[in-house]
């Protein structure tokens, strides 16, 4: 439980430094995007959620596992991808492989809809199938 409870703890920091891409079907169930919005409005400019919808022709991150780039202050350690599965984690240092997630990570950004309209996406999803 300690995990979490740090986890919860990172939204309230001032500094926030973690970015996550969602799909559209993130977003299909009322409770998880009430839960969002209500999130979204507590925090404010601490918690910033993009969503690429549905009607994006498609990106390599949708459909995969979720991933991180984890960079680290000392250049004794490289970058590396935390690939988060269902049957586990992976971690992948091969700097090829390291630079084609970042160049994804880019592009999901750039796919992604600004943070108004995203929130405004989840509580349309929410209302539709409440």
């Amino acid at each position: 439980m300690a995990p979490r409870g740090h986890r919860a703890g990172e939204a309230h920091r001032a500094d926030p430094s973690r970015w996550c891409a969602q799909g559209a079907a993130e977003h299909v169930l009322p409770a998880p995007g009430d839960h969002l919005v209500e999130r979204v409005e507590e925090l404010g400019p601490r918690l910033l959620v993009r969503v690429i919808p549905f009607t994006h022709p498609g990106h390599p991150v949708l459909g995969t596992p979720s991933f991180h780039v984890l960079g680290f202050a000392s250049t004794r350690l490289p970058d590396l991808v935390w690939l988060d599965m269902v049957t586990g984690v992976q971690f992948v240092d091969d700097p090829i492989a390291v630079h084609e997630h970042r160049l994804a990570h880019a592009g999901a950004e750039d796919a992604a809809l600004d943070a108004v309209e995203s929130v405004a996406m989840i509580k349309a999803a929410a209302q539709e199938f409440a």
